[in-house]
């Protein structure tokens, strides 16, 4: 019909002919149709070979989840994963959380003799010494936690991506 839509015809029973739907005789053979002997629909065979063609899924990524497994695996920490599916937002909570653990770790650790050489500073490193411990356990929620889990749910096909899609 010219918009590209499939169309479903009657197949005449004597001579296999294509015939319009709703025929009460076959315009090849003269057959009358009547209403206990007409054909059943069949797809034209165009329309067959239209029928096989695999159907674009939309509710499958074009982001696959082998990569993103890997992803959240080695660089999950920082949110590497959450990026490549398109979740910009919690790619960078996630980078920034481990950013800012990252900091607190290093500046509580530096070194006393370090610190003493610097005077004043010393007793602000001094003071903020605890927070590294606050940094330690950000990290090791991140590390112990959120990507094992995060992991899993990647593993068993339940993570979507930014699109609400599901990983293929």
């Amino acid at each position: 019909n010219g918009t590209g839509e499939m169309e479903l015809q009657m197949v005449c029973k004597s001579c296999k002919q294509e015939i319009e739907e709703d025929s009460e005789f076959c315009t090849f053979c003269g057959a009358k149709l009547t209403k206990s002997s007409r054909p059943k629909k069949e797809a034209t065979p165009k329309a067959k070979k239209e029928a096989v063609k695999p159907k674009v899924d939309d509710t499958t990524s074009d982001k696959d989840r082998a990569v993103a497994t890997l992803l959240a695996i080695f660089f999950g920490w920082a949110g590497f994963h959450h990026f490549y599916v398109g979740h910009i937002g919690r790619g960078l909570w996630r980078f920034l959380l481990a950013a800012a653990a990252i900091t607190l770790i290093s500046l509580g650790e530096s070194t006393i003799e370090e610190v003493k050489k610097c005077g004043v500073l010393y007793e602000f490193v001094m003071s903020i010494k605890p927070l590294s411990y606050i940094g330690v356990g950000l990290l090791v929620l991140l590390i112990l936690l959120a990507i094992p889990i995060e992991t899993v749910i990647l593993s068993f096909g339940h993570f979507k991506d930014s699109e609400g899609r599901y990983l293929k």
